[in-house]
């Protein structure tokens, strides 16, 4: 959603336009993000803060190196929304803020 003081608010494959003009807009951002996105590599110890309103951001996991770690670590991403409501099918089942994906 593009909001009122142009803040963008997108969820790649979440996200669709709702006219023509909009999809076409759309695919070209896909595109373009795909394009020019650059992998940070977050390595044990490591601690990545991004603010949202100023960076596109997203998780990517390519290789588990160690998965009986991954019991150990976490990411957690924040979002922040306008009304719930619209985003309640996306929750895990039994939370009231926890999205699944």
């Amino acid at each position: 959603m593009l909001g009122e003081t142009g803040d963008l608010r997108y969820f790649e494959g979440r996200t669709v336009g709702l006219t023509p003009e909009a999809t076409a807009l759309l695919a070209k951002l896909n595109d373009t993000l795909h394009r020019l996105k650059a992998r940070v590599f977050i390595e044990p110890g490591d601690f990545v803060v991004t603010y949202n309103n100023h960076t596109i951001h997203a998780k990517e996991v390519l290789e588990v190196g160690a998965p009986d770690l991954l019991k150990t670590r976490w990411i957690i991403k924040t979002v922040n929304v306008d009304a719930i409501a619209p985003h309640r099918k996306y929750l895990v089942p039994g939370t009231e803020y926890l999205i699944d994906g």
